[in-house]
Parts: C-alpha cells; structure tokens; sequence
C-alpha cells in the first residue's frame, strides 16, 4: 500500500493536504479490504473497478474546518456517433430526476458524478456502495431515456 502512493506519477495535478491525502489512503484501505483492487491513475484518481465498470473518486483540500471534497464518478456514456442534443436531455433528465447525480456531457462523454464533503473517511467509506448504487441507477436511467429519445 504505501509504495503504490510513494510511486504515484512526478506530474500529479495537486498536492493534497495531509488530511486529504489520510483521508485517500483510509479509502484506498476500506477498497482493498471489500476486496477491490483500486489504484491511484495518472490524473492522481482513485480508481477501482466493480463487475466491470470503473468507478474513480478525486479528493481535494477542504476548508479551514478540515473536510475533504470528494468527487465519484462512474464511468459514462460515449458521445461518439451519440445525437449531442440528446445526450444534452438526457444529462438534463438525470440532473432533474435521480437523487445525489450529477450528470454532464462533455466533449466525448455523458459523465455522472456525485460531488460531497466529507469529515472523515470512515463516514464516506459507509457511504461507498450506496454512491455506487445511485451512479449504476443513473447510468441506466440515462441509458433508457436516451434510447426512448
């Protein structure tokens, strides 16, 4: 565990504080003990896969109070060959239908995300596979709709 975050990339984007980097590392621990095999990419992100689908979690620096923002993200849908207006509904309907999301399209992808800050690790860690639940929700949600469009 420790020569995985002491290898991580020399270009990684931020430096996080000691809490957040703790905090990373208390998360990384919960993963490989549910039986995960996360890693750290090169966008300095914890990544994990679950029955195939890879999901990924940037931390950054807190305020003053010492929480720590988390984004967790679900791999998304491709825009390649995609009606871009539609997928512009479609992130407008997960963004006014499910609970927690947040999709976006960017310039290749329909992208979901729950953006949260949190104390401590072990309150996010208890919160892991229901984030996971509403991003898989999410997904197929969007998955339906656009299809139906």
């Amino acid at each position: 565990f420790v020569t995985v975050f002491s290898t991580m990339p020399a270009f990684a984007q931020k430096e996080l504080s000691p809490n957040a980097e703790d905090f990373r590392r208390n998360v990384f621990s919960y993963l490989e003990n549910e039986g995960y095999k996360p890693y750290i990419d090169e966008d300095d992100d914890l990544c994990f896969k679950a029955e195939g689908t890879l999901f990924w979690m940037s931390f950054d620096n807190g305020d003053e109070l010492r929480p720590v923002y988390v984004e967790f993200h679900r791999s998304g849908l491709k825009l390649e060959g995609a009606d871009r207006e539609n997928m512009i509904l479609t992130a407008n309907f997960i963004n006014l239908k499910k609970k927690c999301v947040k999709a976006s399209v960017g310039s290749k992808t329909l992208s979901f995300s729950i953006e949260v800050v949190y104390y401590d690790a072990a309150e996010f860690t208890r919160t892991i596979p229901r984030c996971m639940e509403f991003l898989n929700i999410s997904y197929a949600a969007a998955m339906e709709f656009y299809n139906e469009l």
